[in-house]
């Protein structure tokens, strides 16, 4: 009886195939999961943040309430302390993070990187100067808050959101993403009609616009 075998050629050729289908789908099974790790990760900090505001609009409503001497109160997060314009310790972006938001650390330096990535994979830096006031959630979340006031500012708190910290990927869209607490103590995108734009941009403001809404409307998927 003759037995038949594979020639090491066509061991070989086998083997060449199957390294690139390893190449050509382990990335791409890489890139998938890690999106659904960081739009994971991100609903769950849109959900801390949407608590926190609630929390704070309920406590002061309630203590606004009982006092005589504000009978006529605006409800509403820009009208609480966490809601200022201001930044320390008993008002605004400051205030809200240290007595709102469970966090491990504190400090810009320690919580974002210095270069992010738009959609095209280019460097365009990190988030503006003026977000100041940053912490690191207790789930490894980045946040930084900055009140946009001023001409032509919305008069809210805003927020960057690095969802796995100083990991990457560090590319806009996937864990970084920029939104804003309303009056009503939701998140918002700061900007939902550039959703369609979202990665895009020079700047880390304007590519970030937009990508909140995207994930959104994909149904909390990042893509």
């Amino acid at each position: 009886m003759k037995l038949k075998a594979f020639t090491l050629a066509e061991a070989l050729i086998t083997m060449t195939i199957l390294g690139v289908v390893a190449a050509l789908t382990v990335p791409a099974l890489l890139n998938t999961y890690m999106h659904r790790v960081c739009a994971d990760q991100l609903k769950r900090v849109v959900g801390e943040i949407n608590t926190a505001a609630s929390t704070v609009i309920t406590e002061e409503n309630a203590a606004e309430a009982a006092n005589e001497d504000a009978p006529n109160a605006q409800p509403g997060f820009y009208f609480t302390r966490a809601g200022s314009s201001t930044s320390n310790q008993n008002e605004g972006a400051q205030y809200f993070l240290n007595n709102f938001i469970r966090h491990n650390i504190e400090g810009r330096a320690l919580t974002f990187v210095n270069q992010y990535k738009n959609s095209a994979g280019r460097e365009i830096g990190t988030i503006p100067p003026d977000y100041t006031d940053c912490v690191q959630t207790q789930t490894n979340a980045s946040i930084c808050m900055h009140y946009d006031g001023g001409d032509g500012g919305s008069n809210l708190q805003r927020i960057f959101v690095d969802v796995n910290g100083k990991q990457r990927p560090n590319v806009i869209g996937v864990d970084l993403f920029v939104m804003q607490i309303t009056n009503t103590g939701s998140v918002a995108d700061i900007t939902p009609a550039n959703a369609n734009n979202c990665g895009t941009g020079n700047d880390v403001t304007t590519a970030a616009s937009g990508c909140l809404q995207r994930v959104i409307d994909n149904g909390w998927r990042i893509e």
